[in-house]
């Protein structure tokens, strides 16, 4: 109910919106743009919900990746004109945002994909200036995963679909796994995993060692700073070797731009010099000039009283002549060479703005890096936990029941049947209880 209200109300805010937003300065337009998403995007999170929380249009979130067409009708041509510069696959970002050219920064995460549609073609109307609205395709091309744990023949992190239900996830993982499985492949799951949480393990340590290199890049600073409290599978040895070459790579690219940045100073204090000298020679010139406008002006007298001749004045104007043109000659060398220190100045805000920059963008990338790590490390300690039980109760020979449970960021559903349906990120895990287990959890609920 309440987005079929929000459209009505966008539609009518934008129709005014696109009457008056001509007369008003870029900036202005940008700002009125986003108020008038506001009034989909408030409507957006609050979509009708199925029992399971999960509603009718899926809602975007991070890590999710999406497909985005845009075309415009050109009234000159007759034709459409498509935006390559937009057109392509995005993953939202870990602070819920798609970084989009021509746009910049939009607020992707807990909009659906025909909101985030509507908003995108304002936005870049807005933000070039078309004359007519652009028509915005959004489809998502990568679903976030959805996690499944237990007594499942592969366990781990499967795309998630639009309803998905318990029994749909478990035939993704291969089905139940079976007790004659267990016995022939428990010890080495366990081992295989084992392996592969100290590997993601080690793989963890390197990026947050990483991540410490680029923060210090960004802040500007002359040493990296290494978080407290960071543990290596393989020792502290491994941790400082990881450390070091992370340093090596800090100096490397701070030396790289000392050295850009003395090769720019070296350039600025040329011109400078230079400046100094024009200027110093524009001033003997200037005297000079004045010399002659005196000395120009008593021969022209004498002239007139008969005691001078024509040809001497002439000299004198020549002279005048040739002098002003040196003066015009050496205040284009002085500009040329003022012009050229503001170009060494932009040069060196340049450099230092793309550091930054490059600093920013791989500091997001190791971040979300890091978070899908620390996910996985998650789930194979999980995996590894529910290896060691299920081996126990493989050598006791005692008989299980399946119950699923889901972990969910906002609360954890358990006790769920099969047809329950799942949401992005959901961890369903499928767990062989006994029947006391099962009736001693009834119990407690």
């Amino acid at each position: 109910m309440q987005l079929v209200g929000a459209i009505p109300t966008f539609l009518q805010v934008h129709k005014v919106f696109t009457m008056i937003v001509p007369y008003f300065p870029r900036v202005l337009r940008q700002t009125l743009a986003m108020a008038a998403m506001a009034v989909v995007a408030l409507s957006a999170p609050a979509m009708a919900q199925n029992e399971n929380g999960f509603g009718e249009e899926y809602v975007l979130g991070p890590a999710d990746t999406v497909s985005i067409r845009m075309v415009a009708w050109d009234s000159a041509t007759l034709s459409f004109v498509r935006f390559d510069e937009i057109e392509g696959d995005y993953t939202i970002a870990p602070n819920g945002q798609l970084l989009l050219p021509l746009i910049g920064a939009v607020d992707a995460a807990g909009r659906t994909p025909s909101v985030l549609s509507e908003m995108l073609s304002v936005f870049l109307q807005q933000s070039i200036g078309l004359a007519e609205e652009p028509s915005a395709s959004v489809e998502v091309s990568e679903y976030r995963p959805v996690y499944i744990l237990g007594d499942v023949q592969r366990p781990g992190a499967y795309e998630f679909q639009p309803g998905l239900r318990v029994d749909q996830a478990i035939a993704l993982a291969g089905g139940l796994r079976r007790a004659e499985d267990l016995s022939d492949g428990a010890v080495r799951t366990a081992v295989r995993d084992q392996g592969t949480l100290r590997e993601t393990q080690i793989q963890q340590i390197q990026f947050a060692v990483r991540a410490a290199r680029l923060e210090a890049e960004t802040a500007g600073a002359e040493e990296i700073v290494i978080p407290a409290g960071l543990r290596h599978p393989d020792g502290q040895g491994a941790l400082q070797d990881a450390v070091a070459r992370e340093t090596r790579l800090f100096n490397s690219r701070r030396e790289s731009l000392v050295r850009a940045l003395g090769a720019l100073d070296e350039t600025e204090a040329l011109l400078q010099r230079e400046e100094a000298a024009l200027e110093a020679k524009l001033g003997g010139l200037n005297t000079q000039l004045e010399l002659l406008n005196t000395q120009l002006e008593a021969t022209e007298q004498l002239v007139e009283r008969g005691l001078a001749r024509q040809p001497q004045l002439v000299q004198i104007q020549s002279s005048l002549i040739e002098m002003q043109s040196r003066q015009t000659d050496v205040e284009t060398a002085l500009f040329r060479a003022q012009q050229s220190q503001t170009e060494v100045a932009r040069d060196r805000i340049d450099l230092e703005t793309r550091r930054q920059e490059t600093s920013l963008a791989e500091l997001q990338t190791v971040k979300s890096q890091m978070a899908q790590f620390q996910t996985r490390i998650s789930m194979l300690e999980a995996l590894r936990a529910e290896g060691e039980v299920a081996l126990l109760d493989l050598a006791e020979g005692i008989e299980t029941v399946l119950v699923f449970n889901i972990s969910r960021d906002e609360g954890n559903v358990e006790d769920v049947q099969r047809n329950f349906k799942l949401a992005p990120l959901d961890v369903l895990e499928v767990s062989a209880v006994t029947p006391d287990e099962e009736n001693a959890a009834g119990a407690g609920q």
